[in-house]
């Protein structure tokens, strides 16, 4: 498949090419020799285009794809947080069945609860911030 861009910048060429083939025949010449040159040109225009019937490799949707550093950290970010959170839903589950939790089980489940609310914290800004510039990219005129 081509890139739009590229393909637009094809058919500006092939208009361009076609363009310049009608304005050397000259003003003076027939009909019917004026309906030659168009379809000489129109010939040379579809010479350059692709053939619909041509297979196109297609790469197989089961490959794995590499991720880069920055998207490897943000999973093991989300991942973070979530095993966070399951260790603070362990330990709340404890307290709620009645046990009771010594001092250094109370402190880390505390200092997990904290570091909990800000990696959550940190996370929100994140997105209000991507939400932000995505809402000012889409209202850009061009």
């Amino acid at each position: 498949m081509t890139n739009p861009i590229q393909g637009a910048s094809v058919a500006a060429q092939q208009i361009q090419k076609a363009s310049q083939a009608a304005s050397t025949s000259s003003p003076s010449v027939s009909s019917s020799s004026s309906s030659k040159d168009f379809a000489s040109v129109l010939e040379a225009t579809q010479a350059n285009q692709v053939d619909p019937t041509a297979r196109v490799d297609v790469a197989s949707p089961a490959q794995k794809v590499e991720r880069s550093s920055a998207a490897q950290k943000l999973d093991n970010f989300v991942e973070g947080v979530f095993k966070d959170q399951a260790k603070i839903e362990k330990m709340m589950r404890r307290c709620v069945r009645g046990k009771t939790l010594s001092q250094p089980e109370l402190l880390r489940l505390q200092g997990l609860i904290y570091g909990y609310a800000q990696k959550v914290e940190l996370a929100s800004k994140i997105v209000d911030k991507a939400t932000g510039g995505l809402k000012q990219v889409m209202n850009t005129q061009v």
